[in-house]
């Protein structure tokens, strides 16, 4: 760890117990709090900490309400009033069984871009099944393709923060995919941050940068 986040741990060894509200996507949360969380209470279990797994335009109004501390979601380029600090660039990968393959499609809801990226790669492979499962929740979707039952396509950090969870995770054409995604860490301008705070801000980069 770096002087300044060791000057963060010595801080808050001496402060009473404060609680960091954090908002974050349902599907991200598993895979990344763990990596985030782990590096934070290796020096700091004294903080509370309450997550909020809500929709990306959730985790927005909330921000901006002052209901959440800090986010964790697709960086926002359309409000004035959100900090940002970008973790990694979101890819989508192809998801398969490679035990059991399927190639039967298993869509994520519609609205989202994943639903799009997926229209994308059926429209490119005659040989995909004319049946196909829709579920609207991506862990729900990979569960699936766990159990034999098809493919779909999932965000890159499935596969980064996956440990080892047997699927077979490939990429595709960049334009199957024309939105790029960065994750970013969020919070309000006008935020006074607590070192508390900060130091979650510091454990984050430094986990997922």
């Amino acid at each position: 760890l770096d002087q300044g986040m060791m000057l963060h741990i010595k801080d808050m060894q001496m402060t009473d117990y404060t609680t960091i509200r954090v908002g974050i996507g349902s599907s991200r949360a598993p895979y990344i709090l763990p990596v985030i969380l782990e590096l934070f209470r290796k020096h700091d279990t004294q903080t509370n900490i309450v997550v909020f797994e809500l929709t990306t335009d959730e985790i927005k109004q909330r921000l901006l309400k002052s209901e959440i501390d800090i986010a964790i979601s697709v960086y926002d380029t359309d409000s004035s009033h959100i900090e940002s600090i970008k973790l990694f660039d979101e890819r989508i990968l192809l998801c398969e069984n490679s035990k059991k393959p399927n190639n039967c499609p298993i869509f994520p809801g519609e609205g989202q871009l994943l639903r799009e990226v997926m229209n994308n790669v059926v429209a490119h492979n005659n040989s995909y099944s004319s049946n196909y499962i829709e579920v609207q929740n991506t862990e729900t979707a990979v569960a699936l393709v766990k159990a034999g039952l098809g493919f779909t396509v999932v965000p890159s950090y499935f596969e980064e923060f996956s440990f080892g969870d047997g699927l077979a995770y490939s990429e595709l054409p960049n334009s199957f995919s024309k939105k790029e995604r960065s994750i970013s860490l969020m919070y309000r301008k006008d935020k006074t941050l607590k070192k508390e705070e900060l130091f979650f801000l510091e454990c984050a980069k430094e986990a997922l940068s």
